[in-house]
């Protein structure tokens, strides 16, 4: 009788085992399901990479564009990077609509923006047009060999009697500049925005070299009206 006893002993220890081992993988088993569940990115509390937005995006975030309107009828981009660091290509797309139809579009690009500088795009349509939208774009691989210089490049400029910009160009940088853009920028008694020069590319700017040229207001009907300019380095590269 003990014999027996101790063999429904064994057999009932031997039965709990089996549950308890049947009760620990049903119970990993479900576990590693929930390693697979469906998550909701909208969750506030949680942090996804998908969620996250791409680095152009959070660079685009930080560029301010002042776009206006000219007495020429031009419209001019005033394009300023206020991130940390320097962005490598950057796009402006200029659309002009009617009635909400696109009739028109131009775009322009910038290389190198330095960190706290403005560059400048200007833009004309002889489209008919009731409406006037941008969208910017950036690029932060493209450019990136590229090296602006503008740190090192000094601008002196005087308006003479006919409202001409004579401007005066220094490469105060220890090696030769490839390329200098520089844009004036025109403006009336009042401050009216009168329109721009074209854009100004100077090459080959050996170090401590002087150069010098003149930019005119496109609009040669209002340059009688010019009592102030503004110039801007839209870049100053080595490649």
């Amino acid at each position: 009788m003990k014999k027996k006893y101790y063999i429904y002993v064994l057999l009932l220890l031997l039965l709990l085992l089996f549950l308890g081992y049947f009760i620990y993988n049903i119970h990993n088993k479900k576990k590693i399901s929930n390693t697979n569940e469906v998550i909701d990115i909208n969750d506030g509390e949680k942090e996804y990479q998908n969620k996250a937005p791409t680095s152009d995006e959070k660079a685009i975030k930080n560029i301010d564009v002042k776009l206006e309107k000219s007495k020429s009828g031009q419209y001019v981009a005033f394009i300023t990077n206020n991130n940390s660091f320097v962005i490598p290509d950057l796009n402006l797309k200029i659309n002009y609509y009617k009635n909400g139809k696109l009739v028109d579009t131009y775009s322009d690009g910038h290389d190198a923006i330095l960190p706290g500088y403005t560059v400048v795009s200007d833009f004309e349509s002889y489209e008919d047009y009731d409406d006037v939208q941008y969208d910017v774009s950036v690029d932060m691989d493209y450019g990136t060999s590229y090296t602006n210089h503008s740190n090192n490049i000094k601008v002196d400029y005087n308006i003479n009697a006919s409202g001409d910009a004579l401007i005066t160009i220094t490469n105060n940088d220890d090696e030769l500049v490839e390329e200098i853009e520089v844009i004036a920028i025109f403006y009336d008694e009042t401050g009216n925005l009168l329109g721009t020069s074209y854009a100004k590319d100077i090459y080959n700017v050996a170090s401590k070299k002087t150069e010098t040229i003149k930019l005119e207001l496109k609009d040669y009907k209002r340059r009688n009206d010019v009592k102030t300019v503004k110039i801007y380095l839209n870049q100053a590269h080595t490649f």
